[in-house]
């Protein structure tokens, strides 16, 4: 695994003596600015994990957010929610309501040093430009348990995701594929998918993709009446008269014509 320096981690040393020494708090002011550009889905660490991002396990089968288990006041630094689950371990961009909040750690069910009021992308398309994406500046308000909590830091992957179904699994760019779907291992294996459209066993994979469930394909074809369909035997039948014996222990024997005599038709008796 390739071990990435962040440039706000270096960047206090980078600067000269005399800019530390008569500007002590630019450093700070940087290493604040950085952070916030290598926060996840930020602009430096797009450009610096873009190999990493390609990969559709990294855009798969994410967290897209959670949900409030306590209220939130004004001042709250401590946001408690029901799972922090692929959140950024620190740094991370989430949105309660209207507000962006960011914060510098985490526990499994907590975000902790949370700055309220915060500004950053809160959508990749605006809702009259879809070319154009949505920066919000937002206030600090109170939010009340239950609500949704988003996960900003990864909207750009959601979109780098869709840009990926768009060229391999048209038509489901915009479908929400069912929670319990390996949906990197459904991607991946689109191309067995599309070669086998139109059987049983592609119509099981789409509602199981799509809903989670187990279907029976039924044909109405199999429960036609066809012309000409029965079964027709051919057999000579015999009217006979008992003289001697039970004919019906003639039943799967074989009957032979002495010579000289007629076996009469049926017509004639």
């Amino acid at each position: 695994m390739v071990k990435r320096v962040k440039t706000s981690s270096v960047v206090e040393s980078q600067l000269p003596a005399f800019v530390r020494e008569d500007f002590p708090l630019v450093a700070e002011f940087l290493q604040e600015y950085y952070k916030s550009q290598e926060n996840p889905g930020g602009t430096l660490d797009i450009l610096q994990n873009i190999d990493k991002y390609v990969k559709v396990e990294e855009m798969t089968n994410l967290n897209h957010e959670t949900t409030l288990t306590a209220d939130v006041t004004r001042l709250a630094t401590t946001i408690n929610v029901e799972d922090t689950s692929d959140f950024p371990d620190n740094y991370g961009l989430i949105q309660i309501d209207s507000e962006i909040i960011t914060y510098t750690g985490k526990t499994s069910t907590t975000f902790t040093g949370c700055v309220r009021g915060f500004s950053g992308i809160s959508s990749y398309r605006s809702q009259n430009r879809p070319d154009t994406l949505v920066f919000s500046d937002t206030s600090v308000a109170t939010h009340t348990s239950g609500a949704s909590v988003k996960n900003l830091s990864v909207l750009f992957l959601k979109e780098f995701l869709k840009k990926t179904k768009l060229q391999v699994i048209p038509g489901f760019e915009d479908r929400e594929l069912y929670s319990g779907l390996n949906e990197n291992l459904f991607i991946k294996q689109a191309k067995d998918f599309y070669q086998s459209k139109g059987t049983d066993q592609s119509f099981e994979i789409l509602f199981r993709a799509l809903y989670g469930v187990d279907v029976e394909v039924l044909k109405p074809r199999d429960n036609l009446f066809q012309p000409s369909d029965a079964q027709y035997s051919v057999t000579q039948d015999l009217v006979v008269e008992a003289v001697t014996g039970d004919p019906l222990n003639l039943e799967n024997k074989t009957l032979f014509q002495n010579e000289g005599m007629d076996i009469k038709r049926q017509e004639d008796l």
